[in-house]
């Protein structure tokens, strides 16, 4: 597979079927993931790994959290505000995502509250002290996380949800109080009945790049 078919047949998978995943398919996956760049060659990342044990007790931490009615963690996340630009594609993404759902918004919702009935998590941490630029690090850890996931047949979903409650994650994955976890990926095999794992989203052009000759 090239990098181009990974990027365009990669997609956020919703639903994951309940077939495990492999022991040497994940360690192929990170050993050719470690090779991501980072900032003079910092490699900031912590990568911690749920299995099928861990992300049950997870999704039950998460909800008694939710029954405690505990504000999740994710005003932190998205602290700022989206651009007049992107407003119509967030909104045509939600759209379009309950409409492939074929019990609207509560599958939706149940799907973000199982984090989408994945396997494996991967949850990628750094220490709380290291530069903003760490985060654009992890993020390219990330990338190269979902790419080598896409050439190994497997599908992946980048959940912000997934670090709705640090504390939970933290307790549950044995992550010292130093390490902020910046997001969890799901991998595993794709449901491939459910609806929703049919939704793509739209994209951006190359006729919007800025060419300064």
């Amino acid at each position: 597979m090239t990098v181009k078919e990974a990027l365009n047949s990669r997609f956020s998978c919703r639903v994951f079927s309940d077939e495990p995943v492999a022991q040497d398919i994940l360690e192929a996956i990170f050993a050719d993931v470690f090779r991501t760049p980072s900032c003079e060659n910092s490699q900031p990342w912590e990568v911690y790994v749920a299995g099928t044990e861990a992300m049950k007790r997870l999704c039950m931490e998460y909800e008694n959290f939710r029954k405690a009615k505990k504000p999740a963690d994710l005003s932190n996340r998205f602290n700022g505000r989206w651009t007049d630009e992107m407003t119509p594609r967030i909104d045509e993404y939600f759209d379009g995502i309950v409409e492939h759902e074929e019990k609207g918004n509560f599958e939706y919702t149940m799907q973000k509250r199982n984090l989408f009935y994945a396997p494996v998590m991967v949850f990628l941490c750094i220490d709380k002290e290291l530069p903003d630029w760490s985060l654009f690090d992890t993020g390219m850890f990330a990338q190269s996380l979902m790419l080598s996931a896409t050439e190994h047949g497997l599908a992946t979903m980048a959940s912000a949800v997934s670090v709705s409650y640090p504390e939970a994650v933290r307790s549950v994955l044995h992550i010292p109080e130093n390490k902020m976890p910046v997001i969890g990926i799901g991998i595993g095999y794709p449901d491939n009945e459910a609806p929703v794992n049919g939704f793509r989203t739209a994209r951006k052009g190359i006729e919007e790049i800025h060419y300064i000759l």
